[in-house]
């Protein structure tokens, strides 16, 4: 069973209850929520393939392409991180290397069928993934991770009709708490702003 934006929403509200009255519109939650999950999901992402819990929490956003060809445009895939590449130049799969930018230009920034390069490109504003050797490629298997999309339930978004979003409850829940946590930095500094300016109301 997945939580739905609504049920995300009610929960959260619980939470901050405790020590804020206000009310914040459907937009304003959303910016909130879109924040945290960003910041869980970039925090799991540092941590991709080290246990099976992470790789679990992740399975939302993962994906494979296979192909025989490059390069790959990140944009029509919605790239976000890389898993892994291997490309196979006829004589099995070989896992490729990032081609380091204090490399680029010397011998040991050449990829080679047996150790293959990829790096990524800017051409003329899309970015691209390329590898080296480019030439006589028989298939490669690329996984990666998309960025969230609400069409997908892996962003949260309370501004659409409800719907369910699809990590497990324990990644969930600390989305919330991380909502939580930005929404009291926000209240904090809007009680700030607002004795700044009685202050000033009664110190001209």
């Amino acid at each position: 069973m997945s939580y739905t934006t609504t049920q995300i929403k009610e929960k959260f509200w619980t939470y901050i209850d405790e020590y804020y009255t206000g009310y914040w519109d459907n937009t304003r939650l959303t910016y909130i929520f879109q924040k945290a999950l960003n910041n869980i999901i970039e925090s799991k992402l540092n941590f991709e393939g080290s246990t099976d819990k992470v790789d679990d929490e992740l399975t939302p956003l993962r994906r494979e392409l296979t192909g025989t060809s490059f390069p790959i445009t990140l944009s029509t895939i919605q790239y976000k991180k890389l898993g892994s590449l291997l490309v196979n130049y006829g004589k099995g799969f070989r896992a490729c290397t990032p081609t380091k930018s204090n490399e680029i230009g010397s011998i040991y920034s050449t990829g080679t069928a047996r150790y293959p390069k990829y790096k990524t490109i800017n051409d003329a504003g899309t970015l691209k993934m390329t590898v080296e050797p480019s030439a006589n490629i028989t298939n490669y298997f690329f996984t990666y991770y998309k960025n969230p999309l609400v069409a997908e339930g892996t962003d949260i978004d309370f501004t659409v009709s409800s719907y369910n979003v699809l990590y497990p409850n324990k990644l969930i829940e600390l989305i919330i708490e991380e909502a939580s946590k930005i929404a009291g930095q926000i209240i904090r500094e809007q009680e700030l702003q607002v004795s700044s300016q009685q202050n000033e109301q009664l110190n001209p």
